[in-house]
């Protein structure tokens, strides 16, 4: 595609994307909106409508169960991109709480720098209206003021407290200001024209340029994001893709092929497409937050000079070592990001990054062994939407995600590695990714180096030359790889592992229903369920499952002694068998999240050998892909909120 055709398709995205910003902001988003400052909780969503500043943290009333914010001194809800040339009401729902023998306050609240309405709290809650007034530009700042008082055990300055912020568009709808319309356009542009310039021919651009459009508006409309300066990050995320458009472009021109990859150009473009709105899908406001600030405040240890600490899984809390090198790979950027809320933005990003490019890696070694471009294409395409990631990256596990997402360049340097040809640089490069994977999180550790011994023992034993060369190859690299990585830190815990592997062996955890020692009937409900006391999320779901069984079947009849067959088919017993040892033993391995290469690899070959069969097999295909694609996209909305 010239760059005439990528400026004309760019210029259509981004007027798309306008129409479809001003029609949803008509018909989807309602006329009045109501939500608490911010959620507390595991959830900890905030708003997109609206910038909370100076507020003492979000609260729940155990009473009531009531979310509630306290003022502190200099409090305020800052509106970025509300249109003033339209009429709104505010309602503020406020109560305040004092010790005894003192009044409670007078609240005074201020739009724009003039008091709007005064108010003589009291401990039940009151709702104070104010209708903006019209006038040019946009934008408007609500300011609290009232006397604070200490608590006791407590150092924050108390002012009242905000249980409920509303806003009412007098007119019948909101309506988004020409900045937020300016920065849309910029961002549809920067996203089109960066998945074009990795070379995406038009047959697959128009459908995955329309998705990613869709969803960028969406993602505004949700929470009314518009009104709010979301925009702004989005615009970032659009930016960072067409400068990894432009690269890969410079490289097209320059160089053609890359390791005799034919299509590389083009997974990258998938990939990089479907990980940036999956970046601004989960980096979004009304994202939960789960166990995201659990994150940030183990980067931040590791940022005062402290590295070796341990975690505690759930009942009965065994405690194991948890490697930081997600947390070191953040270090660089630590000051570009100022706020906590930021600082697990770039933790999330940093994970999504390393779970990119194990899509690319799964297209490169397909693409080596099978000799065949739609498979391999489809294995970056499935890997973006599947769940087990996305389950991951929700649940804030980042260190798990980014661990896994080394790993699994790592097995694909070794199966690389496998093929016949050059296999030195392969064989340094799984060394290097394998010691970095172990290094990242301790589930990576032990998954791994169960599959990546059963892939060397595989290939030692059934291969023919190459790959039994390859087997005790990749043996070596693992032995190396533990090696380096156990010296480096995991060599600081051995008390620890005594401890816990004395504890084990003792039996003297008592079962529970809820913890890790549950009868291995509750853990397998626990399982096939997801159940929340589950340490092994992400299953891979029907639709994947079935197309991976479905490739399974033709692979073994047509490819068995091929090593990258004999690779999948290890790692697929591994999978069963740390399953079962999760199910029937107090030993859970994330084993969900360490298979998922294997389901795609297995489900790409199963689609496009469907496909190639006849026109109804590639309807099938098609529609396997379709639901594949909205099982993940689902665990994207359940952690938006919107299930």
């Amino acid at each position: 595609m010239s760059l005439k055709q990528i400026l004309i398709w760019s210029v259509v995205a981004s007027c798309g994307a306008v129409l479809l910003l001003f029609a949803g902001t008509q018909w989807i988003t309602p006329s009045s909106l109501s939500a608490p400052v911010g959620d507390a909780g595991w959830t900890g969503r905030t708003r997109a409508w609206f910038r909370p500043r100076g507020f003492q943290g979000f609260e729940i009333d155990p009473a009531s169960g009531r979310q509630f914010s306290w003022t502190g001194p200099r409090s305020r809800l800052v509106f970025p991109h509300l249109d003033r040339s339209r009429p709104y009401r505010l309602t503020l729902d406020i109560n305040a709480f004092r010790p005894p023998g003192v009044t409670e306050p007078l609240v005074a609240v201020s739009v724009d720098g003039a008091v709007a309405a005064t108010l003589l709290t009291t401990t039940t809650p009151q709702q104070i209206a104010i209708d903006l007034p019209v006038r040019r530009g946009s934008g408007t700042v609500v300011a609290f003021g009232s006397p604070t008082f200490v608590p006791g055990g407590d150092a924050r300055a108390l002012g009242v407290m905000v249980n409920q912020v509303g806003l009412v568009a007098e007119a019948g709808h909101f309506r988004p200001d020409w900045v937020v319309v300016s920065w849309l356009c910029v961002a549809s542009a920067a996203f089109a024209a960066g998945v074009l310039l990795c070379g995406v021919p038009a047959l697959l651009a128009i459908p995955l340029v329309l998705s990613i459009v869709i969803g960028l508006v969406w993602l505004l409309l949700l929470d009314a994001a518009f009104l709010g300066d979301d925009v702004v990050r989005v615009v970032w995320i659009g930016g960072a893709v067409i400068a990894v458009g432009a690269v890969v472009a410079s490289a097209r021109a320059l160089g053609g092929r890359v390791l005799a990859l034919p299509e590389w150009g083009m997974a990258i473009g998938i990939v990089l497409g479907v990980s940036a709105l999956k970046l601004a899908c989960f980096t979004h406001p009304q994202i939960a937050q789960t166990d995201a600030m659990f994150q940030v405040h183990r980067a931040e240890l590791v940022h005062r000079g402290e590295y070796f600490f341990t975690s505690v899984t759930p009942s009965p809390s065994f405690e194991f070592p948890y490697a930081i090198l997600l947390y070191v790979t953040a270090q660089p950027f630590w000051s570009w990001f100022p706020s906590d809320l930021e600082l697990a933005n770039l933790l999330r990003g940093l994970a999504l990054i390393a779970d990119a490019l194990v899509g690319l890696a799964l297209y490169a070694i397909a693409r080596r062994h099978w000799n065949h471009g739609p498979a391999a294409l489809w294995c970056a395409v499935l890997w973006t939407v599947t769940r087990a990631p996305a389950m991951a990256l929700g649940h804030a596990n980042l260190t798990n995600l980014f661990g896994q997402g080394l790993f699994g360049v790592a097995m694909a340097c070794l199966v690389w590695m496998a093929a016949p040809g050059r296999w030195g640089l392969a064989a340094i490069g799984g060394c290097v990714w394998l010691t970095l994977a172990f290094l990242s999180h301790f589930s990576t550790l032990t998954t791994g180096m169960l599959l990546v011994a059963a892939t060397a023992v595989v290939w030692t034993l059934l291969g023919p030359k190459v790959p039994r060369r390859s087997g005790l190859i990749a043996g070596g690299v693992l032995i190396v790889a533990a090696s380096i990585a156990y010296g480096l830190y995991y060599s600081h815990f051995n008390d620890l592992y005594r401890q816990t592997f004395t504890r084990i062996m003792s039996g003297a955890d008592q079962q529970s229903d809820t913890s890790m020692v549950a009868s291995p009937r509750v853990k397998w409900q626990r399982w096939i369920t997801e159940d929340q006391f589950s340490n092994d999320y992400g299953l891979p779901g029907v639709a994947l499952f079935v197309s991976a069984l479905v490739g399974a079947v033709w692979l073994v009849r047509s490819r068995r002694r091929e090593p990258m067959t004999q690779a999948l088919l290890a790692w697929a017993a591994v999978w069963l068998a740390a399953t079962a040892l999760g199910i029937l033993t107090s030993v859970e391995l994330r084993a969900n999240l360490a298979a998922t290469p294997m389901f795609v690899c297995l489900a790409a070959y199963g689609l496009s050998t469907l496909a190639s069969r006849s026109l109804w097999g590639r309807a099938a295909a098609l529609v396997g892909g379709c639901a594949i694609a909205w099982n993940g996209v689902q665990v994207w909305l359940m952690w938006l909120g919107q299930s």
